[in-house]
Formats: structure tokens, sequence, C-alpha cells
């Protein structure tokens, strides 16, 4: 899952650090696509044409040629060559990092990016095709630890991707050609065989060995005409467009919830990240979810496929078939009338929907779960008929029951409900529990206090409240310290300003009955369609409220359950909880040691926002299997990779130093009388400044938010002299891991530690009784402080690895610390100070402004502190870019002045790249101000 590697880099200077690394190529995986690419015939004649640059020098395809054309069979295609960029592939573990560092070599620019590790390298000018040929053989032959392939840029007419040409042909043969001409014709054309197809043993893959001979274009065009050759063409690499996890639903790219790009005003990423889920489940016809509702558009063509059908029971013969009660309950029943009528409700259509629309049917929407099974179930007025409705989800096999609908439970007469929800949350599916969902109020009000409280409020229940396309928390929805997750819904009915700005599109009653009987709702924004395109009264755009959250957060776990059905029902709300996204965090404000949202006592957000890729990923067996050992990296880092973990999910997306890691403590002498050895006792310990030469404790905490034990995770702590970005990693780190390498000058190891027999400690338990998070303890001879200008601030790094869990190959693939760190939940860090800061009204303090990378760069520093702060550099203006070369590394004075002695607070500094675009995060460095504790 995770295999160690350490790869050999580009060198320049004296040292490589790789850095960025993208979606690596896998061979085997392309090698079948272009073998089915190949034999369909594919020919391509000699493409001789000139490029041009489009705006803002981004490369343009250039018309092409009169004799430029790409053969399909007895079909030519006009195609063009570009002769301003060459097309490049990195090899599998190589970085983007090691990328810049080559193309800077051969003052080349890395242009367009593609799937697979496919990039274009542009030049300043145009050229010949022949010398770009030979730029593309010196790299494919100087860089194979880098590049898999190197070559000519070819586009085919009307195609808005490239392929790459090496230089490699296939070759195929007319039948019957004796072996000899076979063998006779490669060695004319001066290649030499790579391989040989064994199911078509007269078609070969050979490389060119004449290097300043015809180009594969050109050779495969004058060998296609020998009367023994039945086709010859480049091993074209073509972009592959993977659609796999993308449906092909007309009405998905409305469905922001799914994949939110920032259509309309919304915030990119706000979503639940179900294509990045749907790449390891769908779900499963077995998941069963129950719906309770008002009623249901049973022939809606995209609900029908989905519809759970009672294999006991005869349609319309009028006999109770499976002796359960229920006549004729084909595919569930109606306990307001008391029969097997389950039609007549735009809300039931709706929610049905979102849970559990079928998925890649070319038709209008798609649900959280595609392949999920939809038992629909009517409600009753009356508790009893409602409380049956949960008897029968049960005994007939719900896996989950999701109801968007709810009231307080206070009176005795809701005592029968509460009684069947329990039951079916404490026995269903055979004892491991149904998944009971309920919404929360659409108002702003506390759902879980009083002598009333919610419906929601039940301990055996997941609670949903709402947020919307801006990642905000929706106003008209309710909170409480018995919520538990956020789940994607509608703008808000507030009016102006709005949470968000679009609604939940979903199925909804066919034809002019159903919400689309009235497009234009004043609860769609008037940047919605009216009405909605395709079907156009089969499907609303306006639903919303906690309706609509509720049946998206069921459907998540339809997929998780249908990566892992022996789940219980605690373990899948625990997993929900867990895998939410912090968002909102300004208004959320959640809580360090628990993740919970808690600003003035009474939780907003509950645990965040659900996120189906995290949660699909933990328990799947293409994703971490079920056991998941991570370490945090600052407080509101929970686990999650999709984002990098300094990204703070607020409607406008903010910076969280990633140096902050609350799993890393150091206990200075005189020592505590206990060390940690709970999580609760964990969160509750002081940390401390280390003592100069002395040693020190530092203790690391591990959790584990899967369902499955980690049986063993090696802890490995080191540190070094901290500074805006970190050193790099020694050259043979990941080789050696978790082992020691073999230069410890700049990384000191601090000793590499067991856990055993991890348990489940996500956030769901944090800081109770249940909590499995386990403690370990080392020594940190911290070194002396010197007289002269010399930084106190160092790094303790912590990296843990499991055999069912191992640090990713991203990591692996970088040298770059404050690059891995962020990235991988395996990997965390915390810069200390060697001793506090005094009581003065000014300080200065030193530190290191570094270059890990091999190759030059622009920087800038910037600086974040209380107001009435005051910061001043020595050497370098804050914001302003400077100049610093590869593997560089300057000390930097920063002098602090504050309002008043004894003031404290945190100053912290980040170095980024300045490269006119995305400006990344380098790393940083944190300084606390104020009374010192240790002399």
């Amino acid at each position: 899952m995770k295999p160690s590697r350490s790869q050999p880099h580009i060198r320049k200077a004296h040292e490589t650090r790789p850095h960025q690394p993208r979606p690596l190529v896998r061979p085997s995986i392309l090698s079948s696509f272009l073998y089915a690419l190949v034999t369909g015939s594919l020919a391509i004649g000699a493409l001789v044409t000139t490029a041009g640059c489009g705006p803002k020098g981004t490369p343009e395809t250039p018309p092409p040629g009169p004799g430029d054309y790409i053969e399909s069979g007895k079909t030519k295609v006009p195609a063009s060559v570009a002769v301003d960029r060459l097309g490049v592939v990195l090899a599998e573990g190589a970085s983007e990092e090691q990328l810049e560092e080559l193309a800077q070599l051969y003052k080349l620019r890395v242009g367009r990016h593609y799937p697979g590790g496919i990039y274009e390298l542009t030049l300043s000018s145009k050229t010949t095709r022949t010398k770009l040929r030979e730029l593309a053989v010196d790299l494919s032959s100087r860089f194979t630890k880098q590049l898999s392939y190197a070559g000519l840029v070819a586009v085919p007419k009307g195609a808005t991707t490239p392929m790459i040409v090496p230089e490699q042909i296939i070759v195929e043969f007319r039948p019957g050609t004796p072996e000899a001409v076979m063998q006779q014709q490669l060695a004319a054309a001066a290649t030499t065989v790579i391989t040989r197809n064994p199911y078509i043993r007269h078609q070969f893959l050979v490389e060119l060995t004449d290097r300043t001979g015809p180009d594969p274009l050109e050779l495969s065009r004058l060998v296609s005409q020998k009367t023994e050759v039945a086709f010859a063409h480049p091993n074209f690499i073509p972009v592959v467009d993977y659609r796999q996890a993308v449906p092909n639903d007309p009405l998905f790219n409305n469905q922001w919830h799914h994949q939110n790009t920032g259509q309309s005003g919304g915030t990119v990423d706000a979503d639940i990240d179900t294509p990045l889920a749907w790449e390891m489940t769908t779900g499963a016809a077995n998941v069963i979810i129950a719906v309770i509702d008002s009623g249901f558009d049973t022939a809606h063509p995209d609900l029908t496929a989905n519809l759970w059908t009672n294999s006991g029971e005869v349609a319309g013969n009028g006999v109770d078939d499976d002796g359960n009660g229920f006549i004729d309950d084909v595919n569930g029943w109606d306990f307001s009338g008391d029969d097997n009528t389950l039609t007549g409700g735009n809300h039931g259509t709706a929610v049905a929907g979102a849970a559990g629309a079928t998925g890649n049917n070319a038709l209008g929407v798609t649900g959280s779960c595609q392949r999920c099974t939809l038992m629909l179930i009517r409600d009753s007025l009356a508790v009893f008929g409602q409380a049956l409705a949960f008897n029968y989800a049960q005994n007939n096999g719900a896996w989950i029951i999701t109801n968007s609908w709810g009231y307080s439970v206070g009176t005795p007469a809701a005592t029968v409900v509460v009684n069947a929800i329990n039951q079916a949350a404490t026995n269903g599916r055979g004892g491991l529990g149904s998944v009971v969902l309920f919404a929360m109020t659409n108002s702003n009000t506390d759902n879980c206090t009083g002598t009333t409280p919610d419906i929601s409020a039940l301990a055996s229940v997941i609670a949903v409240s709402a947020s919307s396309n801006q990642d905000r928390k929706v106003t008209e929805s309710g909170f409480g310290n018995c919520m538990d997750v956020l789940g994607p819904t509608h703008r808000g009915y507030g009016g102006v300003p709005y949470t968000g700005t679009l609604n939940i599109v979903t199925t909804d009653v066919t034809g002019s009955a159903g919400y689309n009987n009235s497009s234009t709702s004043a609860a769609c924004p008037s940047t919605e369609p009216s009405p909605p395109p395709a079907n156009a009264r089969d499907y609303t755009m306006c639903f919303g409220g906690t309706s609509a959250a509720t049946p998206i957060v069921a459907g998540t776990a339809g997929l998780a359950l249908a990566a892992d059905n022996t789940l219980t029902a605690t373990q899948v709300q625990q997993l929900l909880q867990d895998t939410a996204d912090k968002t909102d965090d300004t208004a959320a404000a959640y809580a360090e040691a628990t993740g919970m949202s808690a600003p003035g006592g009474a939780s907003t957000h509950g645990f965040g926002r659900i996120n189906a890729r995290e949660a699909v990923r933990v328990v799947s067996e293409t994703g971490l299997g079920g056991t998941d050992v991570y370490v945090r990296d600052n407080r509101l880092d929970w686990g999650n990779t999709e984002q990098l973990s300094n990204v703070v999910m607020d409607p406008t997306r903010g910076f969280l130093p990633h140096w902050h890691s609350v799993d890393i403590k150091v206990d200075a002498p005189p020592f505590a009388p206990t060390a940690p050895s709970t999580g609760a006792a964990f969160d509750a310990f002081v940390h401390e400044n280390p003592i100069a030469e002395t040693t020190n404790r530092v203790y690391v905490r591990v959790h584990n938010r899967g369902p499955i034990a980690a049986d063993s995770v090696t802890v490995k702590l080191l540190w070094a002299f901290a500074g805006t970005a970190l050193p790099s990693l020694p050259s043979d780190f990941w080789t050696a891991f978790p082992a020691d390498s073999a230069n410890t000058s700049v990384w000191h190891p601090l000793g590499t530690k067991t856990a055993t027999n991890v348990t489940y400690s996500g956030a769901s338990v944090a800081a109770t009784g249940g909590d499995g998070a386990q403690i370990l303890q080392y020594d940190f001879n911290a070194p002396a402080l010197s007289t002269e200008p010399n930084p106190r601030h160092h790094c303790l790094l912590a990296i843990i690895d499991s055999p069912q869990d191992h640090v990713s190959d991203l990591a692996k693939s970088s040298l770059v610390v404050d690059f891995i760190t962020p990235r991988d939940n395996n990997v965390t860090h915390r810069n200390v100070v060697l001793q506090d800061s005094t009581g003065a009204e000014t300080m200065s303090e030193y530190f290191f402004v570094r270059n890990p990378f091999n190759r030059d760069i622009r920087t800038v520093l910037r600086v974040v502190g209380p107001k009435g702060f005051e910061f001043d550099f020595d050497r370098v203006n804050a914001g302003e870019p400077f100049e610093l070369a590869a593997g560089a590394e300057m000390l930097v004075e920063l002098e602090v002045s504050w309002p008043e002695p004894d003031t404290r607070g945190e100053v912290t500094v980040i170095q980024t790249e300045f490269d006119g675009k995305r400006n990344p995060v380098m790393g940083g460095i944190t300084f606390s101000f104020g009374p010192p504790k240790h002399q």
C-alpha cells in the first residue's frame, strides 16, 4: 500500500531534495491501454509544421499541415506536431520537483500537466523538429530514473490533449511473413526489438537505434510502406482520461455537494468528495437504505433500478406470502394508509434521490450511494404507525434508516417510537445495529437540551445539521451538543446575506406534480436555470433543509458499509465523525482535545462536514483496510489527507501552521511526577520548552481512527535545527527507514520505538475512557545555547509506520519535511525553543531561512502576530521577494517589540516560494514571547 522506496535524484551542485510529487505513471496500466489503442491499426504520417504561442505564453497547437495525419484503419485524421515544446512522462517514484530541476538544467519551463505524470516542457522559442528530437533523446537516455519517456508532442485535429511520441514504434507484419524476413526488415529499419507480442507473434515493439535517422513519425511512415508490413506507428503515449469515478448523469455537474468546483459562487471543494469515494465503491445492492417519509414516486426512472424488492412476496396476489403481516409489500409499506401504496410525496422522492438515485445511468442525477437499495416506507401521523415503520425496516433487513423529519420526544406518547428506534439501532442487521439518522430542525434552535429535546437528540441516532456550498453552517438549522455532523444542503432561508448560493439537485415527482410545478420558487437562487435542463419536471434544483443533508449522509454511510459490511452502527457513526472536515472553524471553534465544535458551550457544527472519500478510504480494502494510524499536525488535524493539514477550511480558505503538532510534547526538568499514559492525560499535560545542555523528555502520542487495531506501530523521533523551512532529510533516509541514515549530523535520531495493539482512538472517543491512543517517551539531550547569534529553535519530527498503514509513496518520493508533513498523516513535527523569551519590551530572535531544493528560488517572508506588536528583519524586508541559491540557508534576525512588559503573544514567520502564481508555503517558525518559565 505504501512501500518504502528512495529514488535517485537529478544532481545539481552538491545535493538534491525532491519535492511536490504528482500522480505517477504505472507502466502496466499504461501498456494495457496502449495495447488496446494500437490494435486498431493506428498509424501516423510525418508531421512537419510549426508551433505558435498562445496568450500569456501558453503554447498553442499549430494548424496541421497538408501532410500531417494520424491514420486509424483507412481513415486519416489531420494532426499537428509542436516545435516549441516536448512531452515527458515521470518515472514511478519521481517528483515534479525533480522535473523542475531537470527543466532548469536545460533552460526549459514546466508547462501543462496531465493525469498519469505527463508533462509538457516548453522552450523559450521555436526550434526544428530535429533539434527537439535530439533534446528528447538526450533527456530520456540521461535521466532514466526521473523519466519513463520523452518525445515529440502530436495533437490530432479536434483533440484537446496531446500524444507523446517516444523513440519506439509498433510494427505488425502480415500473417505468414517468414521469421527471417521480419527480422531482416526490423534490422534494416535500424531498430532493436524491445518485446514481442505473445498473442500476436508477428507484432513487435521496437526501439530506434539510429538517433540521427528518421524520427519515429517518419520511420513509421517508411516502414508501413513495405509490402510485408500490415501497419507501423509510434508507441504513442496518450493522455488517459480516467472517467470511472465521475458518473455520466447529465445533472451531475449541478450536484455541487458531490463535487464543488466553485460553480455559482460556491467555495471550491466545499463538498463531500463522493467521486473520490466512488473510486473505491459505488455501493452494493445488499446495502439497504430504508427511507421513512411522506410518500414517493416509485415509477421515477432514476429510482426504479435501486428499489428494494421483497423476494418473499408475490406482487398483486392479495396474499401475505412471506407471513410478515403485510400483504403485497413488494417495495415497502404505507403505515399511513395501512397498504402497499407508497405514492404521493414530493418530499420523499427528493429524499430518496439524494440518498440513492441510480448513478452512471446517463439519466438525471446520482445519489450518494449509486448502487445501494432503497426500501421505501411511508410513515404514519400516529406514533404507533411510526414505531411500526422502524420495526418493519429492521425486520426486513434495512442496514440504514434515514429520517428527514422529527419532533420532540419528551412526551409519553413518543416512548413507543423511541423504543423502536433504539431497538433497530441495537439489534438491526443481525445484531450489528441499523444505522439510524435523523434530521435536526430547520430553525436556529438547540435541539439537544430542555425537557423535550428533539428526537434527533437520541444517543442511538446520528443527528445531522446543515452546511452550504460555501462551507458555512446554515443558520436555519438545529445545533447543540447532540449534533454529530453537518451534511450539505440549501443556501439558507433567512434572506440576504445567505450562507450559500445553491440548493440541492435531486429527483422530483415526474411530470408537473412535484416541486418543479413552480420552478421559480423563492428557495431557488436566481443563478439556477428555470426550468432545469433535461427532463425538466422530473428533477428539482430547489431541495434543501436538513431534509436534504440527512439522506446525503445516509448514502455516505451506505458507501462505508459497502466497503466493510462488518461495521457496527456505532462504528459507522464514529467513522463519519472522525473523518469529517473541520469546516468554518472561525465560527465553529473546534476543541483541540475532542475535535468537537464548542463555541459558547453548545456545538454549532458537530464534528464538521462529512467527507465520503475519507470515510470510505479508512475502511475500504482498496484504501487502508480498516486501520489508519495517524499523528496530528495542529489542533484542526484529525487525520484527513484529502486537503493539506495546514488548510483552514473556512468559506475563504485560510492557513494554520503544520509545525504545531499537538501529539508531541516536551517535559523539561524538574519532570512532572507522572508521565501521561492516556489520551486525556496527554491533553492535560503542559508542554514546556526544553532546557539546553540537559536531558528533556519528549512524549509522542499515536492514534488509530480505524475499527481494526494496529498490531504494531513503529515510531521514529528525530530533531534538527529549525527554521522557516526545515533542512532536507538525508538522501538515504527512506531506504534506511526505520533504521538511521548514514549521515545523522543534521537530523539527529532520538530513537525508534514500537507501540503494540493501538486500538481505536478517533475524535469520537478522544479524552474519554474509550480512547486507545498510546504515548511513547524519548530523551532529548538538548544542545548548548550559543553565545554567538544562533537559532535556539529546534524541530522534533515524528514518523509512524505500520505493516497495516505504511508511510505513503507520496511522502517517500520527497526529502523535504515541510512538503511531507501536511500531506501524510503518518508524519508530524513540532518546532520548539530552547529557552523562553524574557519579559522585556523588545526581543531579538535568530532563525534560518532555507532553500531545501536543488534549484535557485525566489522566496518571501511574512509575519503574523498580535495587534500592537512590531517586527523588523535585519537582512530582508517582510513581503518582498529575495533570491536563495540551491541548498542555501541564511541566518536572519527578527526584532520584535510589544506594547508593555510581560506581554504574552505568538509571532509566526511564514516562508513561501514566490513564483507569481501559487506561492506555496515552504515552512515557518513560531516564537512565543513572554516571561520565562526556565532560566
